[in-house]
């Protein structure tokens, strides 16, 4: 084989194996009523990255996902459920993977999150 066409392949197959360096979060679509149609936004160091309503599901866990530009560094993720704030801590790549739950419990609108630097498996 000639030592370009290896050269090249080796080329092609670390550019093919490069992954972005970025947040994804899966925001689970919450079963309690009285979530339903409130706003959540989220916000990654003051930047708004997700503005939705919340939509009630009946069935398994379904989840919206979006993704977040990231670096090697510390950031603060804030959950805002109308009008509550919820902030937490947050490290790429340690917590590359994170999933949102919106919660409402004993009159109080929660979020509750689950991280990992693994991707989740949801099936």
């Amino acid at each position: 084989m000639n030592k370009s066409i290896v050269i090249l392949l080796f080329a092609l197959t670390t550019l093919t194996g490069c992954t972005k360096n970025e947040f994804v979060f899966l925001i689970e679509r919450p079963s309690d009523s009285e979530l339903s149609n409130l706003p959540l936004i989220l916000y990654v160091d003051d930047a708004k990255v997700y503005s939705e309503n919340l939509e009630i599901t009946n069935i398994a866990s379904i989840y919206n996902e979006t993704t977040v530009p990231a670096s090697n560094k510390s950031y603060t993720l804030k959950v805002e459920i109308d009008g509550s704030v919820i902030e937490y801590p947050i490290e790429y790549p340690k917590d590359k993977y994170i999933i949102i739950s919106p919660v409402y419990n004993d009159g109080k609108i929660l979020s509750a999150i689950l991280r990992s630097d693994k991707k989740f498996n949801l099936q």
